[in-house]
């Protein structure tokens, strides 16, 4: 695809094309790069692009860490509640050997 892409532009073509019939490229992006491409900023709109998709990212990350705030305080609790467990259940036998 890439050198599809490159061949397109040796040739005159605009760049966009060939990323047009492809699945790893999103259409909002290809379309972007092809306004880009026709009103001679294309840096600029890829900027924006750049831009949104970190946002993006930004927002999916918080939404992770929140999902797995709650999941790690269960585990560190179940963590500190077998260490007390293995403190104090030999401490409990004990006791009962005694009486």
């Amino acid at each position: 695809m890439i050198n599809e892409s490159r061949e397109g532009i040796r040739s005159g073509h605009p760049m966009a094309e060939p990323f047009m019939n492809s699945w790893l490229f999103p259409q909002m992006v290809v379309q972007m790069m092809a306004v880009g491409e026709k009103t001679g900023s294309l840096d600029s709109m890829l900027d924006k692009v750049a831009d949104f998709y970190e946002a993006d990212v930004d927002a999916m990350t918080d939404r992770l860490k929140s999902l797995l705030e709650p999941l790690m305080i269960v585990a560190i609790a179940g963590v500190v509640g077998g260490i007390v467990l293995a403190v104090l259940m030999p401490t409990f036998t004990m006791m009962e050997n005694i009486q």
